[in-house]
């Protein structure tokens, strides 16, 4: 969910402004000035509702917009990589030859952390940028229970030399993972038909990093009639920087939250700063927060969108909290058939 709300702090002068027109008030019967004043309040009111409605509406249409180019590069990825999966691009690769597609991917798209190929066996291949130039592969294969190969290098997506593989215990299982287990059961198949959907995930924790992220996967047919599994990740903290980056006004706030249609409650994935007191190194582990633990603005806020049908269509209304007006309005975009961004 992507809401912006904008306080009415313009009331008060607005007060004074109509009190210094009264005071101000010398021709004309008391009657008359009364019916004027009223009229002219009720003319500022007017005009204050637009102007805060219409400053949100602004707001609104910037954040869907910042929203939609933070997401473009990574559905567009997620296309080509779904388009080479099915033509049976990925079948059989070597890691090598798997890291040179990907680290590019990787390399050129910030918003993804790292990148995983599996079968519906469970043997995986999984990609994963550490930071400037790093790079970490893990292979996990049914056959070797119990421990996985993995390969690190730095200077670039691409390693000048070959990784020296090592392999190491582990408990990770691929058919475990949230990502794996959505993307297969998304999968429909009617006879020679199938029917694949892009599922995202609730936040969860990344098994390698221990961070939190949400992850988009989808399950497809190769045409060598095996099912194979892509799915990209996304660190909870990368949400959070990008809508720290947004600034609607100096009184408009901004929230990231991620929503089942199914359910009732509200996964706050970004907030503003100092909604939460943490340091900036902590922030991410504090999320995803349900909007049911929050109080004030944003939590009544759902709670209205939530309750009326009318509200989820975009349009700006009021609500007051704590003796506070705010103007609030949602931008929803659906992520998938189970998921939308608010």
């Amino acid at each position: 969910m992507l809401w912006t709300g904008i306080r009415l702090t313009l009331l008060k002068k607005t007060i004074s402004l109509r009190q210094s027109l009264l005071r101000n008030l010398i021709a004309g019967p008391v009657i008359l000035g009364a019916i004027v004043l009223a009229t002219s309040m009720f003319a500022t009111q007017q005009l204050l509702t637009n102007f805060a409605a219409e400053l949100t509406n602004r707001g609104i249409a910037e954040m869907d917009s910042a929203l939609s180019a933070y997401l473009r590069p990574v559905e567009e990825i997620v296309d080509l990589s779904l388009k080479f999966g099915r033509a049976g691009r990925f079948h059989a690769l070597p890691e090598n030859e798997l890291d040179l597609i990907f680290g590019p991917l990787l390399e050129a798209v910030s918003q993804v952390s790292s990148v995983h190929i599996a079968s519906s066996s469970g043997d995986e291949y999984m990609l994963m940028q550490r930071g400037e130039g790093e790079y970490y592969n893990r292979i996990s294969l049914v056959e070797y229970p119990g421990s996985i190969v993995t390969r690190e290098w730095s200077g670039g997506a691409a390693p000048a030399e070959v990784p020296v593989p090592t392999r190491v215990k582990s408990d990770y299982d691929a058919r475990k993972r949230p990502w794996f287990q959505q993307a297969l059961e998304s999968l429909e198949e009617e006879g020679h038909r199938t029917r694949e959907h892009l599922v995202w995930s609730d936040p969860y924790t990344f098994f390698t990093t221990k961070r939190p992220g949400i992850t988009v996967s989808v399950a497809y047919r190769t045409p060598s009639d095996d099912i194979q599994i892509l799915a990209f990740d996304i660190y909870l903290a990368a949400i959070l920087d990008f809508a720290r980056q947004i600034e609607v006004r100096k009184s408009g706030n901004v929230y990231v939250m991620l929503r089942n249609p199914s359910e009732q409650d509200v996964l706050m994935l970004a907030i503003p700063p100092g909604e939460v007191k943490a340091p900036d190194a902590e922030m991410e582990k504090r999320f995803p927060i349900p909007v049911s633990e929050l109080s004030g603005a944003p939590r009544t806020f759902v709670d209205l969108v939530l309750s009326d049908e009318t509200h989820k269509a975009g349009r700006p209304f009021r609500f007051e909290e704590d003796g506070t007006r705010w103007w609030g309005a949602t931008a929803i975009r659906p992520l998938s058939h189970d998921r939308e961004l608010w």
